[in-house]
């Protein structure tokens, strides 16, 4: 490991083991909509920052001799940038390469905030070709691909990997976690409202928050035939129990799944749930609401939240940050937003949203 990426690696980690020393909220009311380079929130994160310094550094240090951040200018940045389109590296990449760069320098203090490297403004002043590089990047396979490619291993694991598929789980709240109190999916989690055949799951995800999942339509028959009969009944007004009353009615050490087979992708499962859930609640609300129109105005999704109210509903809204004071704003729950390859009501994005345990509409892109 050269100087330059040890330098780096320890700046980075600083930024990520010092985060909870400030408040995220104080931070984004602080910078508003401008990215910020001095805190680290994630350990994914950290090691994807980590990943990109550490090429960048070894860039620097066997071309420039660069032993020190002091030496560093955006010139070697722009030759590097410049020597990645060369090699057709993905325009996504390329910003991961930028991302790093500033968390480092800029995060550091060694460069002044408005010293940070942009990739427009490089292209602007000449440094780097307007040509942007690749849209595609490595693209890991898709569900059905995945099952398509390992027939052997679906049909050996099916019953995972279904159910998987029919609830959008993550394998933490299928197998649990160690340490944490939740074990994983048991036929406790499983559980249905009296007069129903339409199966959901409770579970314990990120955080420690617990959520209820529905079953997606088209695997209702099939998740009702394997765990039905074994499933839990509930009256009518179960979900009107306080969430921690029902929390405690989880606990039981008899998983469904006994063995953590790390070899079989399900994160994956996910997004094939969020597009399926996404197309089942857009439908739904259409009854209702009718089919979106071409005029009908769209609104940006970016910074639209939700909460869950006392009744169920959720309760949409969007936040800003301008000059300094955080700025709230009412969102109607039928109106049109577009993310990736959806088109549709917000109220069905956040439906969506809930059941897979996020309260952003903005992380929808992760899924399509």
């Amino acid at each position: 490991m050269s100087k330059l990426e040890a330098k780096g690696r320890d700046i980075l980690r600083k930024q990520y083991y010092d985060r909870s020393k400030v408040a995220r909220e104080a931070i984004k009311l602080e910078n508003g909509r401008h990215a910020v380079y001095n805190t680290i929130s994630s350990k994914n994160s950290l090691r994807q920052h980590e990943s990109q310094w550490r090429q960048f550094a070894t860039y620097a240090s066997e071309k420039y001799n660069v032993k020190g951040l002091k030496k560093l200018d955006k010139n070697m940045v722009a030759s590097y940038l410049n020597e990645l389109k060369a090699k057709g590296v993905a325009e996504k990449t390329l910003k991961s390469r930028v991302s790093a760069i500033n968390h480092v320098m800029v995060g550091s203090g060694v460069w002044k905030s408005n010293q940070k490297v942009s990739l427009t403004d490089l292209r602007d002043q000449g440094a780097v070709s307007h040509e942007k590089g690749a849209r595609s990047v490595y693209k890991p396979l898709t569900a059905k691909e995945w099952r398509e490619a390992n027939k052997e291993a679906y049909r050996a694991n099916m019953e995972l990997v279904d159910l998987s598929r029919a609830f959008g789980l993550r394998r933490s709240e299928i197998f649990g976690k160690a340490g944490s109190s939740y074990k994983g999916l048991t036929f406790r989690n499983l559980g249905h409202v009296e007069g129903s055949k339409m199966l959901f799951a409770e579970v314990i995800g990120k955080g420690g928050k617990y959520r209820v999942v529905p079953v997606l339509e088209a695997f209702k028959g099939q998740m009702w035939a394997k765990y039905g009969e074994q499933s839990r009944t509930y009256p009518k007004d179960y979900f009107k129990k306080p969430v921690e009353e029902r929390t405690r009615l989880l606990k039981s050490k008899e998983r469904l799944f006994q063995t953590n087979k790390s070899n079989i992708p399900l994160h994956i499962n996910r997004n094939e749930y969020v597009e399926r859930m996404l197309k089942e609640r857009q439908k739904h609300y259409e009854k209702s609401q009718g089919k979106i129109t071409p005029d009908q105005k769209r609104v940006g999704y970016s910074r639209i939240r939700f909460k869950e109210l006392e009744n169920g509903r959720l309760e949409l809204f969007k936040v800003d940050y301008k000059h300094g004071e955080r700025m709230i704003s009412a969102v109607k729950p039928f109106d049109v937003i577009k993310v990736g390859t959806f088109e549709g009501y917000a109220l069905a994005a956040a439906d969506v949203m809930r059941a897979v345990g996020h309260n952003r509409l903005d992380v929808l892109q992760t899924y399509l």
